[in-house]
C-alpha cells in the first residue's frame, strides 16, 4: 500500500461518523478535496498524504507524534504548518482574527510545500462556503 492510500484510509477511519461544521456532509469529503487540490499542483506523495491528514490532529485524538511515527517526519511537519491553535480558552468569535493573523504570519516564512497544504485546505473551505451559500440562495428563492 502506498503512502497516499495509507493516509486516506487512516483519515477516513479517524474522521468516521464526523460531519463538517454547519454542513450535512461526511467530514472526509474535505480532506479528500484538499488532496485533489494539492494533486493539481504536485504529485509529491508526502504532500498529498499531508493534505489527506491535515485535520486529523486538530479534530481527532490523534497526536502529531503518532503521525510522525506512522507517516514520517516530513508529513508531520507539513501538517503542523496547517494546524492552528484553536484557543479553547477564548470564544471562537474572539479568536478567529487572531488565528487567521497567525496563519498569515506563518505563511510568510513557510516553504512552498507547506503553502500547498494550507492553500488546499483553505480553497476547500472556501468551496464549501460557496456551495452552502448557493444552496441557501436557491432555497430562499424556492420559498418566495
Amino acid at each position: 500500500m502506498d503512502l497516499l492510500d495509507k493516509a486516506i484510509i487512516f483519515a477516513t477511519e479517524k474522521h468516521s461518523n464526523m460531519t463538517r461544521k454547519g454542513v450535512d456532509m461526511p467530514y472526509i469529503v474535505h480532506p479528500l478535496e484538499a488532496v485533489a487540490i494539492a494533486a493539481s499542483i504536485t504529485n509529491d506523495p508526502e504532500i498529498l498524504a499531508a493534505a489527506a491528514l491535515h485535520d486529523v490532529v486538530e479534530d481527532t485524538p490523534v497526536t502529531m507524534e503518532e503521525i510522525e511515527v506512522i507517516f514520517g517526519k516530513r508529513v508531520a511537519e507539513l501538517i503542523a504548518a496547517d494546524n492552528e491553535d484553536k484557543m479553547p480558552y477564548i470564544p471562537p468569535s474572539e479568536s478567529w482574527k487572531i488565528r487567521k493573523d497567525a496563519t498569515i504570519t506563518l505563511l510568510q516564512s513557510a516553504s512552498c510545500d507547506e503553502k500547498i497544504i494550507v492553500l488546499a485546505d483553505k480553497l476547500s473551505n472556501i468551496r464549501t462556503l460557496s456551495r452552502e451559500f448557493k444552496s441557501a440562495s436557491v432555497s430562499a428563492l424556492v420559498l418566495l
